[in-house]
C-alpha cells in the first residue's frame, strides 16, 4: 500500500463524483489517498477497522475467509462505494476481506476522526444510506439473476468482473462455482460450451475473453 497526502487530488476526486460538499474544507487535511496493487488486501476479516474508505478507482472482490482457509467470493465492487460504513455504525470488526483485483485508489478517513467529521453532517449520512441501499438492490438483483438468468450469461459476467485486459489468469473454478451457486461439474460444462461458441479461449489455467 502507498499513502499520499494530496489535498488538491482529493478535491479533484470528490468533485468528479459530485460529493465535494460532504466533507467540510477544514477536515480535508485529515484525509489521505491509499493506493493498492493487484492482490493486496484492503480489509482483513476480523481486524479492527482503522479507516473508512471511499473507493474511487479500480475493482475489488469481497469474500469471507472460512475456517478451512478457503475463500468464497460474495461480491464485487466498483467505484463509487464506501467500505467500513457498516462496521463503524455497528462498532464491530471487519466482516469480510476486500482484495484489489487491479490497481485501486481509496480516499481514507482515519476512524478516530470520523466522529468529528460526521457530527451534524447530514449529507455524509445521506451518502452512506444511498450506497447501502444500492448494495441491497444489487444483492436482490443477484438473487433474481440466479433464478432466472442462464448460467452461461452469469459466467460471462463473472469473467468480465475479474478479467484484466480481457484475460483471467489462474482461474479458480471451485471459487467461481460457489459464487454462482452451481456445482463445479456444471460450471465446467458451461465453460466448455462458451469456448465452443467462440466467446472465450482457454490456454492452460488462463481464460481469454473474445
Amino acid at each position: 500500500m502507498e499513502v499520499k497526502k494530496d489535498i488538491n487530488e482529493i478535491k479533484r476526486i470528490l468533485k468528479f463524483y459530485s460529493i465535494e460538499d460532504i466533507i467540510p474544507e477544514k477536515y480535508l487535511k485529515k484525509l489521505s489517498i491509499h493506493y493498492f496493487k493487484k492482490g493486496e488486501i484492503i480489509y482483513l476479516s476480523q481486524n479492527k477497522m482503522d479507516y473508512l474508505y471511499f473507493f474511487v478507482k479500480g475493482r475489488v472482490k469481497v469474500y469471507p475467509l472460512l475456517e478451512n482457509g478457503k475463500e468464497i467470493i460474495i461480491d464485487f465492487a466498483e467505484p463509487l462505494d464506501i467500505f467500513g460504513d457498516v462496521e463503524y455504525i455497528l462498532g464491530d470488526k471487519i466482516y469480510s476481506n476486500i482484495e484489489a483485483i487491479n490497481d485501486c485508489a481509496l480516499i481514507a478517513i482515519y476512524s478516530k476522526d470520523l466522529k468529528e467529521i460526521l457530527k451534524g453532517n447530514d449529507k455524509f449520512y445521506a451518502l452512506i444510506l444511498k450506497l447501502l441501499t444500492k448494495k441491497l438492490i444489487n444483492n436482490s438483483v443477484k438473487l433474481i439473476d440466479i433464478q432466472h438468468k442462464p448460467l452461461r450469461e452469469r459466467a460471462m459476467e463473472f469473467f468480465r468482473k475479474v478479467a484484466l485486459d480481457n484475460k483471467i489468469e489462474n482461474i479458480k473454478y471451485i471459487e467461481m462455482a460457489k459464487y454462482l451457486l452451481v456445482s463445479d461439474r456444471h460450471l465446467r460444462k458451461v465453460i466448455r460450451e462458451l469456448e465452443e461458441n467462440g466467446l472465450i479461449k482457454k490456454v492452460g489455467s488462463t481464460i481469454y475473453l473474445k
